[in-house]
């Protein structure tokens, strides 16, 4: 740690800027280890069920390959959050030694290791910081290059859909963590919909050529179902939700 902290700046607005990074980095760490834990939940192999039955055989009930990527990128994300957390403890003293001999009121408005939380076990996004605008969301940059397999059909005026920005003809190209790639989608989607009524769901969508994300919250309304719009797999087999 010594050295590490020796590598810093002295100087108090630097050390508070990569502390801000830090926490801008640590956003979106978070963010993507909680799609993927959503995205596991969603299988019947969840996060730590056998991936083969009880014959020895691979189980049929899942995407096994997609389970095992996502498996590997929810350990390689708790392996950079603690990672980030001993960085972040190490610019803090730093921050506060350069406090010392700063104004009581600048040293008194100074983070603490509290303030960042235990990021080794959340999963829930913390604030963005002001830097974090124009950046661009590490869901939409994962699955730019995906293709869409679904589309909307219809978005009902006050429903979830609609609260949620979706709009008729968005394609839809990853729901929670469910893509083309996986054979029972649909059937995915509906169970993911209904497991997590009242609860943000991320979905990522193309519309106009652009991949952007938006919020979902599942919920009763008004009307039918839980989401108030129609999908329509683009070999024309549709659900409504």
């Amino acid at each position: 740690m010594s050295s590490e902290a020796d590598a810093l700046p002295a100087d108090l607005p630097s050390l508070k800027e990569l502390l801000k990074a830090l926490v801008k980095q640590r956003t979106e760490l978070e963010q993507e280890l909680k799609f993927n834990i959503d995205a596991l939940k969603s299988t019947p192999a969840g996060l730590d069920e056998a991936l083969i039955d009880r014959d020895g055989f691979p189980r049929a009930d899942c995407d096994l390959f997609a389970v095992t990527r996502s498996r590997g990128r929810v350990a390689c994300l708790r392996n950079d959050l603690k990672d980030l957390m001993k960085r972040a403890e190490t610019i803090m003293h730093a921050i506060h030694k350069a406090a010392a001999m700063q104004p009581d009121d600048v040293a008194s408005a100074l983070p603490t290791s509290a303030s960042l939380g235990d990021a080794c076990e959340s999963t829930q996004p913390a604030a963005h910081v002001d830097a974090a605008k124009d950046t661009v969301d590490p869901l939409v940059a994962r699955y730019t290059a995906y293709d869409p397999f679904l589309t909307v059909s219809s978005v009902l005026p006050t429903s979830p859909a609609e609260e949620a920005g979706l709009l008729k003809d968005d394609f839809i190209v990853a729901w929670s963590g469910v893509t083309k790639q996986h054979p029972d989608a649909m059937a995915m989607i509906s169970q993911i919909t209904k497991r997590h009524e009242n609860e943000e769901l991320a979905v990522v969508i193309r519309r106009g050529g652009e991949t952007r994300k938006l919020l979902i919250t599942p919920k009763k309304w008004s009307g039918n179902g839980l989401l108030g719009c129609v999908l329509l797999r683009l070999k024309n087999q549709g659900t409504s939700s």
